[in-house]
């Protein structure tokens, strides 16, 4: 963890090496009578049960609350896309970090073409002509729709959908299951596709 933390860290690195450096120090401990163990048996349980409590009732209040950390909306998003026709396995692309699409993990989807974070506001910035040339090249990925997080409102309803209660928009790219085809030697992993100071990524998944 010392060495790791030279490189990345994060407060949910920490807790894994916080229960084993406790375990150490519980496991080397000897009791001499049997009533002590037990006391310490039953003190481990309590302790055992008060966090467990704790970790329910955080995670019971950030659902309802609509917590930041909380991946309700993540459920919704991959609920109401399979609603809206995509299946298992359909391929999409996304504008912005499709690390954190946990949507498409929940809805089994594929996620094989990306607009970079930062490239993003250039994009909406786009006339509607180029921007439609952008939706032909992710859809030459073989993305049957677009995912995108806050839309701007010039162009909500210009094909992009919001989806449900959430901040999550979708845009069809191919509006018909027999337009998903894509030979597999058109899907290039790491290939990268330019357009005038634009960057986008064909990601595998």
């Amino acid at each position: 963890m010392g060495l790791y933390s030279l490189v990345h860290a994060e407060t949910r690195f920490v807790g894994a090496h916080v229960v084993l450096f406790w375990m150490a120090i519980l496991f080397s401990v000897r009791l001499a009578s049997r009533e002590t163990r037990r006391m310490a048996e039953y003190l481990v349980l309590a302790i055992v049960v008060t966090v467990l409590l704790s970790v329910a009732d955080g995670t019971v209040h950030a659902v309802i609350a609509g917590d930041p950390y909380s991946a309700w909306d993540q459920v919704m998003v991959a609920d109401d896309l399979g609603k809206t026709g995509l299946i298992a396995g359909d391929r999409v692309a996304v504008l912005g970090d499709g690390n954190w699409a946990y949507w498409a993990r929940l809805g089994k989807l594929k996620i094989v073409s990306t607009v970079m974070s930062s490239d993003v506001p250039a994009f909406w910035a786009q006339t509607a002509e180029e921007k439609e040339k952008v939706y032909r090249l992710l859809g030459s990925t073989g993305a049957r729709a677009v995912v995108s997080v806050a839309v701007p409102a010039s162009d909500v309803g210009n094909g992009w959908k919001r989806i449900g209660a959430t901040e999550y928009y979708v845009r069809w790219i191919t509006p018909g299951r027999e337009s998903t085809a894509v030979p597999a030697a058109d899907h290039q992993p790491d290939r990268i596709l330019s357009l005038p100071s634009q960057r986008f990524h064909n990601l595998p998944m």
